[in-house]
C-alpha cells in the first residue's frame, strides 16, 4: 500500500497541534474515549434524528496479545469466525493466504486461498439465503484509482485451520462512478448484501451495496446507496457489523465510529443518522476491525501489532 496518505495525515495532525501522532504498533501512546453524538464533527450531516449514544456502552481498549509472526507484518483485515477463530490477511501484493489466530496473537494455522492478492483490504463473515456461512475477502484497494473493477471472493467457512481453500467463488464488481479506492467492507447478516465504503482524503465516502443475488452472475455494478461524511482526513480503513446487525462500525486512522440500526432497517437508512465515536487505541496504522460477539477487536499494520479488545 502507498504511504502517501499517511504523510498527509501526519502533517495535518501536527500543524493542528493535536495528539494524533504516529506511534509504534506495539507501544500505543494514548486511548481515545467515547463521545456522544453531540460532539461529533460539524461536517457530519444527517437527514435523520440522532440515535442513542451506543458508544457509551463500550469500555476502554485492552491489549489482548501481540502478533509476533513476521508473516503478518501488514494486517489489513480481520474477521471472527463462527468457531471463535480470528482470521487475518495481509495487504496488497502479499501471499494470498489467511492466518488463523487466537486472541493472544498466536498463529494457529494458515490457508492458501488460491487467487492473487492484488490489494486485499478487508474481510467479513456472512451467510447466503440458504444459511451457508462464508468467509468473504474484499480485494478492493486502489490507491491510484486505476482499477476498472474490483473483486470480492468468498468460500465456505473452513473447519480445518491449515490447508487450502476449495470451491472459491469470485465476483467482479464495478462502481457506478468509476474507479475508487476502498478499504472497508462488511456483509449484512440480515440481508446477506455486501457493503463497500470508499476511502477519500475529504472524508466524504460512498456507501456501495452489492446485493446477495449478484452471486448468481460473474459481474455486477454496485449501487451507491448513501454518502458517509466523517470530516477531512478521515480515511476509512475498515468496516464491520455486529452478528445481529444492530451496530455498524467504521474505523479511520483516528478513531472508530458507530451507528445503531433497528431490526429490519436498511443499512443505508441507519447510516444516514449521526454516528458516535467509540473508544479506540492509538495505533500506528490501524486498518483492521471486527466484531467479536458484542465486543470490537482492532489490529494495526506493522511488525508486532497488538490485538485490542473494546469490550461492550
Amino acid at each position: 500500500m502507498l504511504r502517501i496518505v499517511i504523510l498527509i495525515f501526519v502533517v495535518a495532525a501536527c500543524s493542528a497541534g493535536t495528539d494524533q501522532s504516529v506511534s509504534t504498533a506495539s507501544a500505543p501512546t494514548s486511548i481515545r474515549t467515547a463521545t456522544s453524538t453531540s460532539s461529533i464533527p460539524s461536517v457530519i450531516a444527517s437527514s435523520a434524528p440522532p440515535r442513542p449514544a451506543v458508544c457509551d456502552a463500550f469500555l476502554e481498549p485492552v491489549a489482548l496479545g501481540t502478533i509476533t509472526d513476521p508473516a503478518l507484518a501488514e494486517v489489513s483485515g480481520i474477521a471472527v469466525g463462527s468457531n471463535g477463530v480470528i482470521w487475518a490477511h495481509n495487504d496488497s501484493g502479499a501471499e494470498p493466504a489467511l492466518w488463523a489466530l487466537d486472541r493472544s496473537g498466536t498463529v494457529l494455522g494458515s490457508l492458501e486461498v488460491g487467487t492473487r492478492n492484488v490489494d486485499w483490504e478487508d474481510m467479513s463473515v456472512g451467510s447466503d439465503p440458504n444459511g451457508q456461512v462464508f468467509l468473504y475477502l474484499a480485494d478492493i484497494g486502489d490507491n491510484l484509482t486505476v482499477r476498472s473493477s474490483v473483486v470480492i471472493h468468498r468460500f465456505t467457512e473452513p473447519v480445518a485451520l491449515d490447508g487450502a481453500v476449495s470451491e472459491l467463488e469470485s465476483l467482479t464488481v464495478r462502481y457506478p462512478a468509476g474507479a475508487a479506492d476502498a478499504e472497508a467492507f462488511f456483509v449484512d447478516p440480515e440481508s446477506g448484501d455486501s457493503f463497500i465504503v470508499t476511502k477519500t482524503p475529504t472524508g466524504r465516502s460512498s456507501l456501495l451495496r452489492v446485493p446477495v443475488r449478484a452471486w448468481s452472475d460473474p459481474t455486477v455494478e454496485a449501487e451507491h446507496v448513501a454518502t458517509v461524511e466523517l470530516g477531512a482526513l478521515s480515511f476509512v480503513t475498515a468496516g464491520a457489523i455486529s452478528g445481529d446487525g444492530s451496530i455498524i462500525a467504521l474505523r479511520t486512522y483516528r478513531g472508530i465510529w458507530l451507528w445503531e440500526r433497528r431490526s429490519g432497517e436498511p443499512v443505508a437508512d441507519a447510516m444516514r443518522a449521526a454516528p458516535c465515536e467509540a473508544p479506540s487505541a492509538s495505533e500506528s496504522q490501524g486498518e483492521a476491525l471486527a466484531f467479536d460477539g458484542d465486543d470490537l477487536l482492532t489490529v494495526s499494520e506493522g511488525l508486532g501489532a497488538v490485538i485490542y479488545r473494546i469490550e461492550r
